[in-house]
């Protein structure tokens, strides 16, 4: 993990339902980035927004390229990124 945020906007307490809703946003070689939606289950209200971004590391923690390491996993990120959301 390279940084996180969250921005609360409601407070959730036991024994709310919620969901969380992530999507990948950003995408390269050695890095990528998601963005987190937390809403009620029930009545859809946000209580919550956050964004990480994370890098890839081989064994002995040295930045990894995942494109040339795992080409496979890669092109899957890719193409999640590139997929029309759902919401």
């Amino acid at each position: 993990v390279v940084s996180v945020s969250c921005e609360y906007r409601r407070p959730i307490h036991y024994p709310d339902t919620v969901e969380i809703r992530v999507s990948l946003v950003k995408m390269t070689h050695a890095r990528c980035a998601f963005d987190y939606v937390i809403v009620d289950h029930e009545t859809g209200e946000l209580r919550a927004k956050g964004h990480s971004e994370h890098c890839y590391l081989d064994s002995e923690g040295r930045i990894l390229s995942i494109k040339r390491s795992n080409p496979l996993f890669y092109e899957c990120f890719l193409a999640e990124l590139e997929s029309p959301s759902e919401d």
